[in-house]
């Protein structure tokens, strides 16, 4: 299919388009296909969507075919020029003499008869202007056609000011001439950029320029920014005026913006009195109190205790924490009564979870020990997590909180009692835990006393105790009004089949009640631990049709998530016929939006723990990779609980539940028909090969004589063994990225004993590894004997590990005969391996610690974020207003990742949205989490954990600059074969 269509279908298929967008892309599809403008007639203009989707792998620009010709035709006759011109933008920056890309653009919007006022104003925002010399592009040519105002005027909704150094460069090239005239007009709201690039270019002849814009400039913010460069320019000579633009900022309305921290850290440096005097005003602390008082006494110690003092009177609880963390290091005896008012006052004005940093300071603070009265307080919240966060803190006291928590077991609130619970269960001493016990039987709160009972379960379970089938009966006894009813009203309990325990007997209907009443009291996916004795008596091998009785009774109920219990009953009791039944339904509430009821699914698939359900969560974690995101990293998550639990690694387990479908271990699946022989193997393409062994002649279909059972094996087998291969291709592709190794004889097991993984022993080129260094390569052949790139036979050493080569280990020799020994061969790969676009660091770059070669590439938001998620990259930090300031890769094997810095990427974006690409680094591993946000990507190349590109394992910087290029568009997603971009050096990219 030609690019322009295929890309149009692409698109149509995609989730995010709209059944109206459906409509419109057909009539354009329509058009691209009739050249019958009437097509169009009918349809609604598409909203706008990706540039880079529309016009992927699209013929250049000057040379338009008949289909793109069209396409363009269609955009701007339906009101969707930005696409077009994005498309023609995007180019100038690659343009070759004597092309003129811009003149092209204008051209077709010409013949369409379609006039596009925003040109201007979307070229100097969008466009690179100028060339690496300096000279002007064609765009840039464009635009100096115009006169000085329509340029000024076209940059008035440069909110940033990003477009602002773009254009300056440009006059400053190539019309210094026309800079009196259009620097006033950019200078204005420009938000520093201007001033940045001026004063980088010329800053004794633009100082006047900028004198007289900071003393018109009405907004504040642009005009303390603008007098810190003038200050960092010429010193002190512009430091009164910074001093006082920076005060009135920050004293206005709004000192808690992000700039509002350079300005603070700016005074504190400069004029520490003054900004004690200023922060201390500020009634609207800023958005990080932390980071201004903690800067603060860094800077200038004790001289910074009168701003802390005044920030614990505010009142404002963030700003009452940063102060009370740095008071309390930076005095000896602090003042108890302030401490004491400004905490109570903070949590008494702090909603939710946000109190626990509160009860966690005061916990670890042996100078707050006058605010312990809070901690009790806060017994009472009605956020569960600060009553717990307290219980602990206050169970740490142990004696000395028995008494207090004894009375409050008595309390009034349902709440307050189970936090002095856990009080007395945290401080566990005999007496503690009897009285906790004995309060039980009273408790009137039946949630409560379930809370109550689990908590000292728990508490048992922690020091080795057991909680007996003989508690069951006492906790049975203590429930037995509540056991009158199902737990909840879809509960059917005369239609589940009995529960047999090991020894055979029936489990009495109170037990069974009790079972389902405590589970549906369990908040999360796990069997409930107060259940747990009735569980460990049950015959898995004879509840397989209660679990999928309560199954089924649960998916024809509203399906409501506080009955998602109702799946662990079903998992943890269940057989493997509960896996296809929820399986199919995770894909459901998958695609109709019930993406958390997926979630809490896929989790309780592992616990049903066979090799089947197993098997089904990683086929989860794979499918959902770029779709559902958090299906698949729940179903991650519960892969690597599982692997924990059995003792091995996540990679192991995956090895453990490849499926062997029909087969055994080592031999073909062989039939009988009418006394011929039958052999069903897999092959090299992953797709079923029978074989009629005595006429030597492979069959298309399975013979009726073989029997009806045969026919539908062979049929289910051509349906599944299609997705099954898929994800084992995906699977053992991302070990190959990451080097997985195998030692000899478990890779023997594996790969020549499983039919599903022969395929990959046959198709790819293997490495024999000794002390980590390659010491051969070999390839199966299909009879499960080894070969090297010569034809000659290779034994495999029980001392060495195996792994698939990369082509960066090989040399270029090594590369030509097994490219050789494969094509002569007729062997095509699972994935590219040989072939595979490699990247390597040239000798001039080893030192370079940063890749800038694709800054400033502009991508669809959305096209970004699914070609970065479908390559296995995640959203870095979230900071102010949801902004994304990177994307990231790991390599855990090797302890590294890769940070690709953004500008304009959010967590949440619409279709319209632009990306701007920035730095890469390449990082150890270290510090990767704080307790919020993703913290590792490092702010500059100077970062103590980035690399230099000669420390970076060979293999990672190869598949991140691959992978980089794809992502930025310069390869064909999804056809690796391409080398355009993925050079094989890095000469010209450093920094």
């Amino acid at each position: 299919m030609r690019p322009v269509r295929r890309n149009i279908q692409k698109m149509l298929e995609s989730q995010y388009v709209s059944a109206a967008d459906v409509q419109a892309w057909n009539a354009i599809y329509d058009f691209v296909e009739t050249g019958d403008l009437s097509r169009l007639q009918n349809a609604s203009a598409p909203r706008a969507w990706s540039s880079d989707d529309v016009f992927a792998d699209v013929a250049p620009a000057a040379a338009l075919d008949q289909d793109t010709a069209r396409l363009v035709q269609a955009l701007l006759v339906k009101g969707c020029a930005r696409l077009v011109v994005i498309w023609y933008l995007n180019q100038v920056a690659s343009e070759r003499d004597p092309i003129d890309t811009h003149a092209l653009l204008r051209k077709q919007i010409h013949d369409a008869r379609q006039p596009v006022p925003e040109l201007l104003q979307w070229t100097v925002e969008w466009a690179q202007l100028s060339r690496a010399d300096g000279a002007p592009n064609s765009a840039g040519r464009w635009v100096l056609s115009h006169t000085n105002e329509e340029i000024v005027a076209a940059l008035q909704r440069d909110l940033y000011g990003s477009a602002r150094p773009r254009v300056l460069y440009l006059l400053m090239s190539s019309a210094r001439d026309r800079l009196p005239g259009c620097v006033p007009g950019l200078l204005r709201s420009g938000k520093g950029a201007a001033v940045r690039t001026l004063l980088e270019r010329d800053a004794a002849r633009f100082e006047p320029y900028v004198d007289s814009y900071v003393a018109h400039e009405p907004d504040a913010e642009s005009r303390q920014d603008a007098l810190r460069q003038m200050h960092a320019q010429y010193g002190d000579r512009y430091h009164r005026q910074t001093s006082d633009a920076i005060v009135a900022w920050l004293l206005g309305a709004h000192p808690h913006w992000i700039g509002g921290l350079d300005a603070a850290n700016w005074l504190i440096d400069h004029d520490a009195r003054r900004a004690v005097e200023t922060l201390a005003q500020c009634s609207a602390p800023f958005r990080s109190p932390d980071s201004i008082v903690s800067y603060a006494v860094a800077r200038i110690g004790s001289a910074a205790r009168p701003l802390l003092v005044a920030w614990l009177r505010h009142g404002n609880p963030l700003a009452v924490l940063a102060a009370t963390r740095e008071l309390v290091a930076l005095d000896e005896h602090p003042d108890a009564a302030l401490l004491r008012g400004a905490m109570a006052a903070a949590v008494s004005n702090t909603y939710g979870d946000a109190v626990v940093p509160f009860v966690e300071l005061i916990a670890a603070t042996p100078k707050l020990a006058c605010c312990i009265d809070v901690l009790w307080e806060c017994l009472g919240h009605p956020s569960p997590q600060v009553r717990r966060t307290a219980s602990r803190a206050l169970a740490r006291r142990g004696e000395a909180s028995v008494a207090r928590a004894l009375d409050l077991l008595r309390a009034g609130a349902a709440g307050t009692r189970l936090a002095a619970a856990r009080v007395l269960i945290g401080v566990g001493t005999p007496e503690t835990i009897a009285a906790v016990d004995r309060h039980l039987d009273a408790e009137r709160n039946a949630t409560t006393a379930d809370e109550m009972l689990t908590a000292l379960v728990e508490y048992r379970s922690r020091r080795g105790g057991t909680f007996h089938r003989a508690d069951v009966a006492r906790a049975i006894a203590r429930d037995r009004a509540r056991l009158a009813e199902p737990p909840r009203p879809w509960v059917d309990r005369s239609a589940l089949p009995p529960l047999v325990d090991v020894e055979g007997a029936a489990l009495s209907v109170d037990e069974v009640a009790y079972l389902l009443l405590r589970q549906s009291c369990c908040k999360e996916m796990v069997q409930d631990v107060v259940a747990r004795p009735i569980y460990e008596q049950i015959d898995r091998a004879k509840s397989g049709d209660f679990a999928l009785e309560v199954l089924r009774q649960f998916l024809r109920s509203p399906q409501e998530a506080k009955d998602r219990w109702a799946l662990v009953v079903a998992c943890r009791l269940g057989d493997e016929r509960v896996v296809p039944l929820l399986t199919r339904q995770i894909h459901d509430w998958a695609a109709s939006g019930r993406g958390k009821l997926a979630e809490w699914a896929v989790e309780a698939l592992a616990v049903q723990g066979g090799d089947v359900a197993l098997l089904a969560v990683d086929a989860i974690a794979i499918r959902y990779r770029s779709t559902n995101t958090n299906v698949g990293k729940a179903a991650g998550a519960a892969l690597d609980r599982a692997a924990d639990e059995l003792g091995i690694s996540r990679d192991e387990l995956g090895d453990r539940i490849v499926p062997w479908l029909v087969f055994e271990p080592g031999a073909p699946k062989a039939y009988d028909a009418d006394g011929r022989r039958l052999e069903l193997r897999i092959g090299t393409d992953f797709k079923p090969r029978l074989i009629d062994v005595g006429k030597r002649k492979e069959l298309a279909s399975m013979p009726k004589s073989a029997g009806p059972a045969a026919v539908a094996e062979f049929a289910e087998l051509k349906k599944t063994l299609r997705d099954v291969a898929k994800n084992q291709v995906l699977r053992v592709e991302s070990l190959f990225i990451r080097q997985r190794r195998w030692p000899a004889a478990r890779w023997k097991e594996l790969f020549l004993g499983h039919p599903l993984l022969l395929p990959f022993a046959v198709g790819l080129v293997w490495g024999i590894y000794r002390d980590a260094a390659l010491a051969g390569t070999f390839r199966a052949l299909g009879d499960r004997t080894l070969t090297d790139a010569d034809e000659e036979p290779v034994e495999l050493p029980p001392d060495v590990v195996i792994g698939m080569v990369h082509p960066l280990e090989l040399d270029d020799a090594s590369i030509t005969r097994w490219r050789a020994h494969l094509a002569e061969h007729e062997v095509e790969s699972p994935f590219p391996q040989i072939s595979r676009p490699v990247v390597r660091v040239s000798d001039a770059e080893r030192g370079a610690r940063v890749y800038t070669a694709l800054n400033g590439t502009k991508l669809n938001a959305m096209t970004f974020k699914g070609r970065a998620t479908r390559l296995g990259w995640r959203a870095g930090t979230v900071a102010d207003a949801g902004s994304v300031e990177s994307y990231y890769v790991e390599f855990p094997g090797s302890g590294t990742n890769a940070y690709l810095m953004l500008d304009d990427m959010f967590a949440s974006i619409d279709r319209e949205w632009e990306v701007t690409l920035r730095d890469l680094y390449f990082t150890r591993r270290a510090n990767e989490r704080d307790p919020y946000y993703y913290a590792g990507e490092p702010k500059n190349a100077d970062a103590p954990h980035v690399l230099a590109f000669g420390d970076v394992p060979p293999v990672v910087f190869s598949e991140v600059l691959a992978g980089v290029a794809t992502i930025a568009g310069k390869v064909s997603d999804g056809e690796p074969g391409q080398e355009d971009a993925a050079a094989t050096s890095t000469e010209g990219s450093g920094p």
